[in-house]
């Protein structure tokens, strides 16, 4: 994370506040930094031009933005460990269809942390069915699944896709599981029916259910009598998609208060 920050922004976190407690550092272009940690949120007298930005980013892609462009177009980066860097500006679209950015003004960097799983968490695990994980952003989602991925993999086969690499990490240094299978890097709408004919697994996980694709994608898995574990987008059980509600048996629902991955609720059917 220094050779990223570089070592006058590297030091000023550290001179208040330790980088084990920090999520999220946002960089604004002409604006202060701001760093959000596990319990509190502060600006940083660091006022970020735009030649900083670029070289953020020319370190994440290695000083090759070409070989990232996916990513990029994506609005994201992965600089390894989990970490993954976010990004907005001024672009267009290129003849492959892909965004290219003319100019980066915002880049939100999120540091992953391992969770220990509470009891009323766990009992999630026992008897297994259909989960989703539901939260707004920053809520803890994807540390949850990461957590929850380890401890089912423990005694099912177990497939993870890892689309945007932040639950397993780059090498998938991440993620400790005996019997979890990743892939990573590719949609999970495009993989789906791939994985149930190539590797029969027990589990499938994935992060952020987002289109009707992927919703259409899990209702076939679970048709398949494989379970899933999945997280989306919500403030609250009552806003998620009735398709969710046709797949899904168990939702658990989070809040960044008073930390990322406090439980709201855990509402089982026929509970």
């Amino acid at each position: 994370m220094e050779k990223l920050l570089g070592q006058k922004l590297w030091t000023e976190i550290l001179n208040l506040t330790s980088f084990d407690v920090v999520n999220e550092i946002r960089i604004r272009l002409n604006h202060p930094v701001l760093i959000k940690c596990k319990n509190k949120t502060f600006f940083l007298p660091y006022i970020p031009d735009k030649e900083y930005l670029n070289k953020v980013i020319d370190v994440a892609t290695g000083y090759s933005r070409y070989a990232y462009e996916r990513e990029i177009s994506d609005g994201y980066l992965e600089y390894g460990e989990g970490v993954r860097i976010g990004l907005c500006g001024t672009g267009k679209i290129n003849d492959k269809k892909l965004i290219v950015y003319s100019s980066v003004t915002s880049l939100c960097i999120r540091i992953p942390h391992a969770i220990q799983l509470n009891k009323s968490i766990k009992s999630v695990l026992d008897n297994f069915n259909n989960t989703l994980i539901i939260g707004a952003p920053y809520s803890g989602k994807t540390t949850l699944i990461r957590a929850l991925s380890e401890e089912l993999a423990e005694n099912s086969d177990v497939v993870i896709i890892d689309e945007r690499r932040e639950i397993a990490g780059s090498n998938f240094s991440l993620l400790k599981a005996k019997r979890a299978d990743i892939i990573q890097g590719i949609p999970k709408n495009e993989i789906y029916g791939n994985i149930i004919r190539s590797m029969s697994p027990s589990i499938v996980v994935c992060d952020e259910l987002f289109s009707e694709k992927d919703f259409f994608a899990v209702e076939k898995i679970k048709s398949a009598g494989i379970k899933c574990l999945a997280s989306y987008h919500s403030n609250d059980i009552y806003s998620i998609p009735e398709i969710a509600n046709k797949i899904f048996s168990v939702f658990v629902t989070l809040n960044s208060n008073p930390a990322p991955g406090s439980i709201t609720s855990i509402v089982r059917k026929n509970d």
